[in-house]
Order: C-alpha cells, then sequence, then structure tokens
C-alpha cells in the first residue's frame, strides 16, 4: 500500500462523501472504485482524525457525517448562548474551557459544550499550550486555519508528518522515501531527528521489543492530532526559584 495509493483513495473518498449529507462505510466502500483494504485503512484513518463522526446508529448500521477541515463548513455561532460564547473566546488570543465557565456562569452548559464540539470538528478550535492539567485554546477562521496549516507545514517537519499520517507505520527509512519527493533537501539524520523528538512527546511508539529508533525500526503513529506537524519549541521563561514555579512564559504560555 502506497503512499499515492492512499492519497488517491483519501482524494476519491472526500469527493464521494462530499456529496451525501450522511451516509454508512458499507456505502462509500462500494462506491470507491479503490482496492477494499486501501478503502478500509483510508475510512479508519478519517475517523480517527476527526474528518467524519458518527452521528447515528440503528438497524445495526453506523451512520456517519462529514466535518474537519478541508470537507466541512465553518462552525457558525446562531444561538444566544452560543454568540456570548464566540464573543468571549474570539477576543483572545487564546483561552481554557474552565476560564469560559467562570466567565459565562448564566450560560447553558449543554449548549456552550456542544458548540466546543462543533468548534472542534470544524477545526476552528485547536490546542495552544499545555501546562500540566490544564489546557489552552485558540480559535481562528477557516480561511487563516488553511492557511496556517499550509505555512506552518511548508517544512521539513510538516513533510515528514503527512508522511506519518498517511502511512501510519514505517520505517524512518520508509517515511524518507515517501516524504523526499515533497522536500528534496530531507536525509536520514534530519527524519530520524524529528522521529526521535514524535517519539520522546508520545506521538509515535517503536515495534514491540525494540528499545531504540535505528533507520530500520518500525514506528506507529500513536497520536494523530490533526493536520499541523507539531513542532519542538524552545520558550522564554522567568523561574522564580522563591515559589519553585515559572511565572512568565513568552507569548502567555502559563
Amino acid at each position: 500500500m502506497s503512499i499515492s495509493e492512499l492519497s488517491d483513495c483519501k482524494r476519491d473518498l472526500i469527493a464521494i462523501i462530499e456529496g451525501k449529507e450522511t451516509f454508512t462505510k458499507s456505502e462509500i466502500k462500494e462506491e470507491c472504485q479503490h482496492p477494499g483494504h486501501v478503502v478500509s485503512n483510508v475510512i479508519e484513518s478519517l475517523e480517527r482524525s476527526g474528518e467524519i463522526v458518527l452521528v447515528a446508529r440503528g438497524n445495526g448500521a453506523e451512520v456517519f457525517a462529514r466535518s474537519g477541515p478541508g470537507i466541512t463548513e465553518l462552525a457558525e455561532p446562531s444561538t444566544p448562548t452560543e454568540m456570548r460564547v464566540w464573543d468571549y473566546v474570539s477576543a483572545r488570543q487564546f483561552f481554557t474551557l474552565e476560564g469560559v465557565r467562570e466567565a459565562l456562569p448564566a450560560s447553558s452548559a449543554n449548549e456552550r459544550d456542544r458548540f466546543f464540539r462543533r468548534l472542534k470538528r470544524a477545526g476552528q478550535m485547536k490546542i495552544w499550550a499545555r501546562d500540566g492539567n490544564k489546557t489552552f485554546w485558540t480559535v481562528k477562521s477557516y480561511s487563516e486555519f488553511r492557511q496556517a496549516v499550509a505555512d506552518h507545514n511548508n517544512s521539513n517537519e510538516g513533510a515528514i508528518w503527512i508522511a506519518l499520517r498517511l502511512m501510519e507505520f514505517g520505517t524512518p527509512r520508509d517515511i524518507l522515501a515517501a516524504a523526499h519527493p515533497a522536500r528534496p533537501e530531507l536525509n536520514q539524520k534530519i527524519v530520524t531527528g524529528y522521529l526521535k523528538d514524535l517519539l520522546q512527546a508520545g506521538y509515535l511508539r517503536l515495534q514491540r521489543g525494540q528499545q531504540k529508533l535505528r533507520p530500520d525500526t518500525q514506528v506507529y503513529l500513536a497520536r494523530d492530532t490533526g493536520p499541523i506537524a507539531p513542532m519542538k519549541r524552545s520558550v522564554r521563561v522567568m523561574i522564580d526559584e522563591n515559589l519553585d514555579k515559572i511565572t512568565w512564559a513568552a507569548g502567555g504560555r502559563i
């Protein structure tokens, strides 16, 4: 199963899905002309990444609908509660869900949380940073999101991440071969270095029984968080030894 097979199959499946309000997996498998095992692999990848979502179950069948960046409409606020939530989060560079709940205590919890789920599925609400158990989120328009993905992935890390998401597993040599056409300057050292960063951060896992990442070691994508390649960054911080804590970080990341 090559990268081109997976990419062509995904393109054709999305074209099929875009013409339907809802669908079952068996329906789109029948309409797609690619080999069954390739279609199944791509459908599972779309489901894991949130690009298709389960909307109903009945009569032994699961019904899905479109969602996710590239195949969905914006999650526009349509009720007074959603408008208050959107006004709050869009006015900030980043926010926490706890902060929204504290700032808007009178808003309907169920309606607010449903709106957050819609924003996440549409790719408009993304993780900005994490600090311990606290998660910071940010929202941006669909056009901004698409441009951010394109700009961010126009890099060695972006080409490697795209190859990883399509392949889901492979050796560093395999991943280099898949990503090299998009970034001819890539070499084995660059690929292995980025894979080591992803492994350390928990995005990858090694083949069972393997302890070290080598060019022929099989790696598996353990966390597919979306289309934007995770990046290793160094952030300037202020540490107060009196409090034994970080009191300031560049960009407000605490």
